[in-house]
């Protein structure tokens, strides 16, 4: 405990409160602490999209990132959700196949809820590739269909946030954030191992919830990780 503190536990009741007050009048207006609200005082973010109207999402920022880095297991029989959005970008499928429960994706292969056990098959898939799906879902339960349908040395690669709006198009069903360490227990429950690692700052948690795009923010900034303030967490599941 510093001097400062065990100096305030010392003081009377009154007299500590209004010392916070004043401490805490002070340091707001210290420069460099001091808020200028500037363009970020507004009712709405910019962007109700999460930023996809700008330019890239900050989340897919970090979770294309986490694709690039781990391309060499997106191979074989690979399965991902709603689009071959990152299986067609990376890795060498040699073939994909898309699931979605909206049946009125037609771009879907196969229509199926991952809620449900052996929904997509059992030892199915090489590869699964599952980004900000889990929200979604009843998650433990979503992960289990995914470990029935990973053939035996089969991999997942899976996203979830940790912050971020609630989905305009999907409120109802948009449920979960996690903390890392958070989406570490569900993934253990779901019979899952795999280190997750979380990505991001504050910074970038903050223009992720402004909608703004990551060509928008600068890179450097972008590329601090920051583990008490992730935007993301990614797993390579096993």
């Amino acid at each position: 405990m510093s001097a400062v503190r065990r100096l305030a536990r010392l003081l009377p009741e009154p007299v500590r409160k209004l010392a916070v007050l004043n401490v805490g009048r002070v340091n707001r207006n210290l420069p460099g602490l001091r808020v200028d609200w500037g363009d970020i005082a507004r009712r709405a973010p910019f962007s109700q999209v999460y930023g996809w109207d700008r330019g890239l999402p900050v989340d897919r920022h970090y979770i294309e990132q986490f694709m690039k880095a781990n391309e060499r297991l997106i191979a074989g029989d690979v399965l991902e959700v709603r689009s071959a959005l990152y299986s067609q970008k990376y890795g060498s499928a040699a073939t994909r196949t898309i699931v979605d429960v909206d049946e009125g994706n037609k771009a879907a292969d196969l229509h199926a809820d991952l809620n449900v056990a052996g929904s997509i098959g059992e030892n199915r898939f090489d590869c699964v590739v599952l980004t900000q799906v889990l929200q979604y879902t009843d998650p433990q339960a979503a992960l289990r269909t995914v470990k029935l349908a990973l053939r035996p040395g089969g991999t997942a690669l899976i996203t979830v946030p940790c912050v971020g709006r609630t989905d305009p198009e999907a409120p109802d069903m948009d449920q979960w954030r996690w903390t890392p360490r958070g989406f570490a227990v569900t993934l253990e429950r779901a019979g899952l191992t795999g280190e997750v690692q979380g990505f991001g700052n504050s910074l970038a948690a903050a223009a992720l919830l402004l909608g703004l795009a990551a060509e928008e923010v600068p890179e450097p900034r972008l590329t601090e990780q920051d583990v008490s303030f992730p935007v993301v967490a990614c797993v390579v599941a096993r």
